[in-house]
């Protein structure tokens, strides 16, 4: 199958996605995808051994969009100096989300090599200036920060359908 991820990208999606398209396992459609409200395709379980801090986990259907494609960097990770450096936007494909309102996701990492990507964790949180802070800046009062944050979870795809419970 090797569905093209995105129209701007060469990347190619690894072989147990599409084998996980093939037998009906990841959802093919959007509809299909929508769907996971009702009825989880991965359990809290298993998805929590991978990320305590996660309930529900959507897989999104193809074609994957990188994450400039979907955002702006400067969305997740505010001002150039909170950026991860280095990052390349377009070599993260995204391929999972979490429940409404929950900002983040899980995205293939072909930076360091096309053939074979890890699974990245992103998150944002968000913080309120301190006290002090407050105190001294008025313009601060009542203002929340957005912070990005990413891990890795697996050093490749079938890793990470294993530790959920898809492979």
């Amino acid at each position: 199958m090797n569905h093209e991820p995105s129209e701007n990208t060469e990347l190619l999606i690894p072989p147990e996605i599409d084998d996980l398209l093939a037998v009906g396992i990841w959802p093919k459609t959007h509809e299909a995808s929508c769907r996971q409200n009702g009825c989880p395709l991965v359990s809290t379980a298993d998805l929590q051994r991978l990320i305590p801090e996660e309930d529900q986990l959507y897989l999104l259907a193809p074609p994957f969009r990188n994450l400039w494609d979907h955002d702006e960097p400067a969305d997740w990770y505010g001002p150039q100096k909170n950026r991860p450096s280095l990052m390349n936007t377009q070599l993260l494909l995204m391929i999972a989300n979490f429940e409404i309102g929950v900002e983040a996701f899980i995205a293939l990492d072909y930076q360091t090599s096309r053939e074979r990507p890890s699974v990245l964790y992103f998150h944002n949180s968000y913080t309120s200036p301190s006290f002090f802070e407050r105190l001294t800046v008025p313009a601060l009062r009542g203002r929340r920060f957005r912070h990005g944050t990413y891990r890795q979870i697996a050093p490749d795809f079938r890793t990470f359908a294993e530790a959920i419970g898809l492979l």
